[in-house]
């Protein structure tokens, strides 16, 4: 019986320590419903957007703004929100987005009038 304790003590050990992320994952902030965009703010968001990168465009980056939105109707540092910023874009652009870069987004999200609670 002693046997079987040891292997089993040690795999339920190694199978912890690997389930534990390294570093937490920004939260995609729900519950915090938002307004949808009406066609002339989704047009003013895009051609701003591609002022800060011109790589920005599609779906993607209007989703990716509706989640920073959430992230900043409900109150989440600027940090995490301009690093969260930086990791959505970057997905819908062919280079990183840069800090800077991703504070621009912010500021054309909050200014857009898209981002106000539903």
């Amino acid at each position: 019986m002693k046997r079987l304790i040891a292997p089993a003590l040690l795999a339920v050990l190694a199978l912890t320590g690997c389930s534990a992320p390294a570093t937490p994952a920004p939260t995609t902030t729900p519950g915090v419903p938002i307004a949808r965009l009406n066609e002339a703010q989704k047009t003013s968001l895009m051609a701003d957007l591609a002022k800060v990168n011109p790589q920005i465009e599609g779906t993607h980056a209007v989703v990716s703004a509706s989640i920073a939105c959430r992230s900043i109707l409900k109150g989440e540092p600027e940090q995490v929100q301009v690093v969260t910023t930086q990791e959505r874009f970057s997905r819908s652009a062919d280079k990183p987005i840069s800090e800077a870069e991703a504070k621009r987004i912010i500021e054309i999200i909050k200014t857009n009038g898209f981002c106000v609670k539903a």
